[in-house]
């Protein structure tokens, strides 16, 4: 079904619902069952309202895909995609997403293009062959092999002599490493619509199933990052914001829902706190900051305030930081400052900092009446054509906050 706007009325074609995530397109007016409308609207994925047959679907932050019920919903980001995973991944190391751009194809949307991503890296990784390490197995044996686990053998066996409770170290490609990017191909292809890359993954699938287990639990595997398994840092990098991702069974709201999505909000103030954060703590600039500043407004201690970003300098807090995705409207934008005025008052600071994605809006400031505050709105327009751009942003961000007028 081809992007509509709210003129337009149509069935979604074979059960598929497509989206932007803002402008023309974000909005459109379909024929849902009242069970389609109710599971969309508590998936809360998009916004739906109207009936009892006619719905107005909208899509909220939320981008990539989703299966709710019989349906699916496919929301197309307003950035490109290789910017989106470049934020996404920095938030989780910005030592290593240093570049945006993947080099794809990214005009068959989010999903396809990070499978297609994914198994060319998995591809790169495992072609001199699978890695393999030292792995501790553990087994009851009438035949001693390798160590005693002698508190096994007393736990197990209260005093008995046989069967051995034994251990040894087994050189095998059955490592955590291989196992996790295994499980991720598994995610993967229970996705919908992964496209071409479908049967990368499936050989990819087929050539380590009969050699490695995927991995079995819910979170992500710890893995360390070492000389030996260099060649596999880009592809369990993108595995982990995979999983991010791609929970089977997570929703937002009150329904299950599976698929492969981000919530915009939550990956624009994890990049703004994150980058912010890494520049202010340069060598220009004297001073440490605090991530999700945990403060009381009130002497009785009752009200609890969490700011995204604190700035600390000589000892005291020297601006406060508060990145918010979207700022639509006045009402908004007039709610907001008076958030970032009770972070100002809590934390005995004249400087506060809105941050927000825009890219035709300019810096303004606004001085708090008897009270001497300065109140900054900030945006950036995660948008540019460069990622050069991005970074002059968040360091004239930086020399904002911290005074550092460079």
């Amino acid at each position: 079904m081809p992007n509509c706007d709210l003129r337009c009325r149509m069935q979604p074609v074979d059960g598929v619902i497509r989206l932007t995530e803002t402008g023309r397109g974000s909005s459109c007016r379909v024929d849902l069952s009242a069970d389609q409308a109710r599971l969309l609207h508590e998936s809360r994925v998009v916004d739906v309202t109207g009936g009892p047959k006619s719905w107005l679907i909208k899509s909220r932050s939320v981008v990539g895909v989703a299966r709710v019920g019989d349906l699916e919903v496919w929301i197309t980001p307003k950035i490109s995609i290789s910017r989106l995973l470049f934020l996404v991944g920095y938030s989780s190391n910005p030592d290593v997403w240093r570049e945006g751009e993947i080099g794809l194809d990214e005009a068959a949307g989010l999903v396809p293009t990070v499978a297609q991503l994914f198994a060319r890296q998995v591809e790169t990784a495992i072609a001199p062959g699978l890695l393999r390490g030292y792995r501790t197995e553990h087994q009851s044996s009438y035949v001693m092999r390798g160590r005693l686990n002698v508190a096994r053998q007393v736990t197990h066996h209260h005093g008995r002599v046989v069967p051995f409770e034994v251990e040894h170290d087994d050189y095998t490609p059955n490592i955590v490493e291989n196992r996790f990017l295994l499980a991720t191909i598994d995610r993967l292809l229970r996705l919908p619509g992964i496209g071409v890359a479908r049967f990368a993954l499936e050989e990819q699938r087929s050539a380590m199933g009969s050699l490695v287990d995927p991995w079995a639990g819910s979170l992500i595997p710890r893995w360390q990052p070492t000389r030996l398994n260099n060649r596999y840092h880009s592809a369990l990098r993108l595995a982990e914001v995979i999983w991010r991702a791609s929970s089977p069974e997570y929703g937002p709201g009150s329904v299950q829902v599976s698929g492969f999505f981000f919530t915009m909000w939550k990956v624009f103030e994890d990049f703004i706190t994150i980058a912010l954060g890494e520049r202010l703590l340069t060598a220009t600039r004297i001073g440490h900051v605090d991530f999700q500043y945990h403060c009381k407004l009130d002497d009785e201690d009752e009200v609890n305030l969490y700011p995204d970003l604190v700035w600390w300098s000589n000892g005291k807090v020297s601006a406060v930081v508060d990145a918010k995705y979207k700022v639509e409207h006045k009402r908004d934008r007039n709610g907001l400052l008076f958030q970032i005025l009770s972070y100002c008052v809590a934390l005995d600071t004249k400087a506060g900092h809105l941050v927000y994605a825009r890219s035709d809006q300019p810096s303004s400031r606004f001085t708090v009446k008897h009270a001497g505050i300065e109140l900054h709105l900030h945006s950036v327009d995660l948008a540019t054509s460069s990622l050069d751009d991005l970074r002059r942003q968040l360091d004239f961000l930086a020399d904002k906050v911290s005074g550092n007028q460079r």
